[in-house]
């Protein structure tokens, strides 16, 4: 699972929509000339939906990755707390090998005293047994039993003093065994924090599974986002094909008063002004193309020749700057005629902007507003 390649595909197709939005269909546009076409919209529509899509994808993966880092850094410190509470049970586990070692060593010693708590009582017997013989010669045997006497007494301090060591071995090992029992809780409740910590472990292994899962799905997503762009530009391509294949408008001339043929400039070599109109057959057209210098700036403006409502013509232009507005009126026949282009009277409104007041500027002719060149498209 690797989400930085996500981002990565993700943006090769955000990098694609916007060649599509704003390469592709613009000049699919201007192949068609600028008519409206539903199919056009439709697509730029369903690729800026795209786009929002891929934009909320973008942020889901963001929101995702935060969470991923997250559990990221809680297993990795849980990871540490297992280490350390192994680290722990090593060391308890070296404490009771040594205590197991002590308890041995008591037991062996334990074990010593018993055998020479036997021998005394074998001992003890021995002379109990010596005493009952002698309680019958006791007239003839004083001697005897002074000796008697004085073993007995040697073997009973000796019997006290093994008692003292037994007495201490037996304190040492009811010791070890508190040791032992004290060790043994804490193993306990290392073992509970061990078995909390997997229960935690676990419970991420499941949230991580269901990242895993998600992750599946928007890759899956942006699988199928990435599809619907291939047939989207496969559609933008057949729309290019056909555009190709279909026979392109035919444009013809009626003035152009750079031409050096009469019949092209018409005698306005320095362009049409108020006043001039040409004659023509404009019909067989669906619209003219007229160019026109207003003042100082540039208009190139398309109208129908069929369908209209009124014979005027409005061109407009603004300067450079922009604080002056230029316009200048022709008029076109209607139907049923469609038999004359007119240039009429000009205007040029130029803002001041110390006053903030436009001044007006307009007449018939002017020797900077005029049409230099008209073009009829079948």
């Amino acid at each position: 699972m690797n989400i930085e390649n996500l981002f990565d595909d993700l943006e090769k197709v955000k990098k694609e929509l916007w060649h599509l939005i704003k390469k592709v269909i613009p000049r699919l546009e201007e192949l068609i000339g600028g008519s409206s076409s539903q199919e056009i919209e439709n697509i730029k529509t369903q690729l800026a939906e795209q786009l929002e899509a891929i934009e909320a994808i973008e942020s889901q993966l963001s929101s995702l990755n935060q969470t991923v880092s997250s559990h990221e850094s809680s297993i990795s410190s849980l990871s540490n707390s297992l280490s350390l509470v192994n680290s722990q049970v090593g060391q308890i586990s070296s404490d009771l090998e040594s205590l197991e070692s002590d308890v041995q060593s008591n037991t062996s010693s334990i074990s010593s005293i018993n055998s020479s708590l036997s021998e005394i009582e074998s001992l003890v017997e021995a002379n109990a047994n010596a005493i009952s013989g002698a309680n019958s010669t006791i007239g003839t045997l004083q001697t005897s039993l002074d000796q008697l006497t004085t073993i007995v007494n040697q073997h009973s301090s000796s019997i006290l003093t093994m008692g003292v060591d037994i007495a201490d071995a037996v304190t040492t090992a009811n010791e070890a065994q508190n040791t032992a029992n004290g060790l043994n809780g804490q193993i306990t409740t290392l073992s509970n924090a061990v078995t909390s910590n997997t229960s935690k472990v676990n419970a991420l292994e499941t949230d991580v599974g269901s990242l895993e899962s998600t992750t599946s799905t928007l890759q899956t997503s942006v699988s199928e986002l990435s599809q619907s762009l291939t047939t989207l530009s496969q559609t933008v391509s057949s729309l290019e094909d056909q555009i190709a294949n279909t026979s392109g408008e035919t444009v013809e001339i009626l003035y152009d008063m750079d031409s050096g043929d009469s019949s092209i400039n018409h005698g306005w070599t320095s362009g049409m002004t108020g006043g001039n109109y040409l004659d023509a057959d404009y019909s067989q057209y669906r619209k003219v193309r007229i160019y026109a210098r207003l003042y100082n700036a540039n208009c190139v403006q398309e109208v129908s020749v069929k369908n209209r409502k009124y014979a005027d013509i409005t061109l407009n232009a603004a300067s450079p700057t922009p604080t002056v507005l230029s316009f200048l009126k022709l008029q076109m026949s209607l139907e049923p005629y469609l038999n004359r282009l007119q240039v009429m009277a000009y205007a040029r409104y130029a803002f001041s902007t110390s006053s903030g007041t436009f001044t007006l500027d307009f007449g018939l002719t002017s020797e900077t507003f005029y049409v230099y060149r008209i073009e009829g498209i079948k």
